[in-house]
């Protein structure tokens, strides 16, 4: 006896599954736009309806720009949702979307590369860039303490516990770049000891330009970074030549020292004597680079036709204070007034103390069983997930009865943007600088 349940031909009637992971973990820390979008599209993933669509269709339905839509695909691939196919890879607007198997990417890993119901939806086979195929079999081949390392170096970095989207985020960098726990814990240390942001987010873009150069380990990337430093080396000397601050020198400033050596091909010697020459000048940039363009044409590697006009003076602030110095000075006093109140509580309630350490372990284990894939993880995540809540729960019970605000012990940043870095999280200079 066959059984068949009847499927109504109106796709619009039917019922449309969405994952319980993609609510708990993966919607909290998406755009609203992003989540409009994944769940118009998860729609068409039913392989009974064989439906088409597109960008500019999704776009309609949604009373939604296209270049919306498109930013809304690149945040749910950017957060491990879905991932684009793209049939011709020199046109980035058109492509077909994996949607992911989260279950799978959390418990076991991802397998072949496909999700487990192969679904996917039409927009008009990329490879996998990343290794994402082999992520559940290097996540099974990680040492656990290598693992809890690597959380401890990044933690002693940014100077506070990771929160849980962080823990995720970091947690993710092994299996999707192919980074060992100590190559991603030095990229922190090496951001931060030259003044840069250490945000999770901001150091994935730089972990994602190593995947792309193949770099994978410590040595790999000293290796990298000692050619970055030697030109930054290369930079300082032409700055002070030139009587720059190197700590407010313009990003257009530094493309155009690039393009004097690169593609001039002048040495850092020579770029100095010509600077030489412009002793007493008001605007040395100016000056020197118009005499290495008129050099660059007499020795034929510049074009008279196409040579750039001169531009202005550099832009940015010249101050006594450097921007490095201001927002050290902002962060370091947010996190010690943020540690007193921690002490004073404390002293005043030491069950905290204790709560906020059972918390930070849980954390932990946490994390390594979800990065590891053990056999368990899921039910130990989900487990350890409602012992912290309660934990947090009874931590604010705690200070709201002595008279706290629940966020008492958490540091106050002068400026929420950007948290006293001066850089925000797309990478960008905050606006909040006032020398």
């Amino acid at each position: 006896m066959k059984l068949a349940l009847e499927k109504t031909k109106n796709y619009f009637l039917r019922n449309t599954e969405v994952s319980n992971i993609f609510i708990k973990m993966y919607m909290p820390q998406l755009p609203d736009q992003s989540i409009k979008v994944y769940l118009y599209a998860l729609m068409y993933t039913d392989a009974s309806i064989n439906v088409v669509t597109t960008n500019e269709g999704i776009a309609e339905e949604l009373s939604m720009d296209v270049e919306d839509v498109l930013a809304a695909w690149t945040a749910l691939e950017k957060n491990g949702v879905i991932r684009k196919h793209f049939p011709d890879k020199t046109v980035t607007t058109v492509f077909n979307v994996e949607f992911l198997d989260l279950r799978g990417r959390l418990v076991d890993g991802v397998e072949d590369g496909r999700t487990s119901s192969g679904n996917e939806a039409n927009t008009s086979g990329a490879s996998d860039a990343y290794g994402l195929n082999d992520a559940s079999d290097r996540s099974s081949s990680l040492d656990e303490d290598d693992i809890r390392d690597m959380y401890r170096r990044i933690e002693t970095v940014v100077g506070r516990p990771l929160s849980d989207s962080e823990l995720r985020l970091v947690g993710s960098f092994t299996n999707v770049y192919g980074l060992e726990p100590a190559a991603v814990a030095f990229t922190f240390e090496y951001c931060k000891n030259r003044g840069t942001s250490v945000k999770p987010n901001y150091i994935e873009r730089i972990l994602m330009s190593y995947a792309d150069a193949g770099m994978k380990t410590v040595a790999d990337i000293e290796a990298h970074n000692a050619q970055h430093d030697m030109r930054e080396m290369q930079y300082k000397k032409i700055m002070i030549a030139l009587g720059l601050q190197y700590e407010t020198v313009t990003s257009a400033e530094r493309n155009e020292f690039s393009k004097w050596m690169d593609d001039y091909g002048f040495t850092v010697e020579e770029i100095l004597q010509r600077a030489e020459l412009a002793a007493g000048k008001k605007n040395k940039f100016s000056y020197v680079k118009k005499i290495i363009e008129t050099n660059a044409k007499e020795k034929g590697v510049l074009d008279i036709t196409s040579a750039e006009k001169a531009k202005a003076a550099a832009n940015g602030k010249r101050t006594g204070k450097s921007r490095k110095a201001y927002y050290e000075e902002h962060k370091r006093q947010s996190e010690d007034n943020a540690h007193a109140r921690r002490v004073e509580v404390y002293a005043k309630i030491p069950e905290i103390e204790k709560i906020d350490g059972r918390i930070k372990t849980m954390h932990m284990d946490m994390i390594v069983g979800i990065t590891k894939k053990s056999s368990n993880s899921e039910h130990m995540a989900k487990a350890l997930t409602e012992q912290i809540a309660e934990l947090r729960q009874t931590r604010k019970d705690l200070l709201a009865g002595a008279g706290y605000e629940e966020d008492y012990t958490e540091i106050k940043y002068f400026c929420p943007s950007c948290k006293d870095t001066g850089i925000l999280d797309s990478g960008a200079s905050c606006p909040c600088y006032q020398p």
